[in-house]
């Protein structure tokens, strides 16, 4: 009896959408319009014996609704089919078909541009192509939509390091470190490339800082441990050595006592490196390095 009542239509649609999946913001109009024409219309008793005008505002409030959620629906459509060729270009990824998932993950910008992760599986379908400055632009237009998140600066790092530019890379990557100084990964890659470039000082730092944020990543003991040992800080690539293996799983600790054994070999504990090569010997008999230590240490 209430014209007002075709608003119930798009609010109960939208409230039963955000049960199944996220809303997109764009469409909060949608809940609080219809909320609006439902409370403009509830300030008076609703009356259902009079309304010989109501067929023709009905209509009215109908026709209001369609016209409103035409583009709705068009930006719905449009953002489901961006979604879609985002699946299948990684699907191509996956199926090592780097050019047609370029194709395809360009159709997903194209449908949705407002979204930085559409940008980003753009960027990894170039850089899987072998383009990393088409990579680099679109992890860059990633970062201009989510500025807030650190990850599309370590992309653009990972295409300069591509390229052959650690500079620009180490550049990158201090900036990925600003926006999100929990980075681990960023600030290892840091240390990586600190360690290249012979800056041994600057490498322990980041190593350091980055196994503090995560301790159990293995892989980010190596920069650390070995800018230590090249500033001669035995005991501190000793202690995270030591630390390193109560986070690793089984198939790591071979390396790790190996790297155990050749510290105490470059530091004269020759009692220290037999040890570990007792272990080796047990539990990677058939590894060559640990053939190598064996031959190095002799048989005393």
């Amino acid at each position: 009896g209430n014209a007002a009542a075709f608003a119930l239509i798009p609010l109960l649609a939208y409230l039963g959408q955000g049960l199944v999946t996220i809303t997109d913001p764009a469409l909060d109009w949608v809940a609080w319009t219809s909320l609006g024409v439902i409370a403009a219309n509830t300030t008076k008793p609703w009356r259902f014996d009079r309304a010989p005008i109501v067929p023709r505002l009905a209509a009215a409030v109908a026709l209001g609704c369609v016209l409103l959620l035409i583009p709705a629906v068009a930006n719905a459509q449009s953002r489901i089919g961006a979604s879609e060729a985002a699946g299948r270009s990684e699907h191509l990824l996956g199926l090592n078909r780097p050019l047609e998932a370029v194709t395809v993950a360009g159709e997903a910008t194209r449908l949705d541009a407002r979204r930085a992760t559409y940008w980003g599986r753009f960027g990894t379908a170039l850089s899987a192509a072998g383009s990393p400055s088409g990579a680099q632009a679109a992890y860059v237009e990633a970062g201009l939509r989510e500025p807030w998140q650190s990850v599309w600066r370590r992309d653009v790092a990972l295409q300069w390091l591509a390229l052959g530019n650690g500079a620009k890379a180490t550049d990158a990557l201090r900036e990925a470190v600003r926006i999100d100084p929990h980075d681990a990964i960023s600030i290892d890659l840091l240390a990586r490339l600190a360690l290249n470039s012979g800056d041994p000082a600057s490498a322990a730092t980041y190593g350091d800082r980055a196994i503090a944020l995560y301790p159990g990543r293995i892989s980010f003991y190596d920069a650390a441990v070995a800018a230590h040992e090249r500033r001669g800080e035995w005991d501190i690539a000793e202690r995270e050595l030591r630390q390193a293996l109560e986070y690793a799983s089984e198939p790591q600790q071979p390396q790790l006592h190996l790297s155990l054994a050749s510290l105490f070999e470059a530091t004269g504990r020759r009692t220290d490196a037999r040890s570990e090569l007792t272990w080796l010997l047990a539990h990677a008999p058939n590894d060559p390095d640990v053939a190598a230590l064996k031959a190095r240490l002799g048989s005393e």
